[in-house]
């Protein structure tokens, strides 16, 4: 039987989440230049590599850690879900990417009132972006 809880009294800033790359100069060529997220922060191992990095895109924000750095959990990168972007002009944003990228599904009308596409990125994560729309 569950039990009720009283609610925490703080409020969230916000989500970041903190993804495994595969090559993490890669995965920063690949978000900088392909999408136009800029690197807010950057950590680099004694081999002056990166070994993890801060991106922020407007309100969107992810962190990533190398692979190579930190193992864990072990294994190659991987999530079951997808990050799902609402971008102001999904349209246009399809428009830039769909030549530029590994395309999941292209630009489609979905029954429950969003006008959206996915993308693969680098490291074989999904990354969806969508917009409200009428149909």
């Amino acid at each position: 039987m569950a039990t009720q809880s009283k609610p925490i009294p703080s409020e969230m800033a916000r989500v970041t989440p903190m993804l495994k790359a595969r090559d993490l100069n890669e995965t920063i060529e690949f978000y900088t230049k392909t999408l136009g997220f800029h690197v807010e922060n950057q950590r680099n191992g004694e081999d002056s590599k990166p070994s993890w990095c801060a991106m922020r895109w407007d309100g969107a924000a992810l962190m990533f850690y190398g692979a190579d750095s930190l193992d864990q959990p072990p294994g190659p990168p991987s999530m079951t879900g997808v990050l799902y972007f609402n971008p102001r002009d999904v349209r246009a944003l399809w428009e830039q990417l769909k030549e530029r990228t590994k395309v999941e599904w292209p630009l489609e009308q979905m029954d429950y009132g969003m006008l959206e596409f996915a993308i693969r990125d680098c490291n074989g994560y999904i990354l969806s972006f969508g917009q409200e729309s009428k149909g």
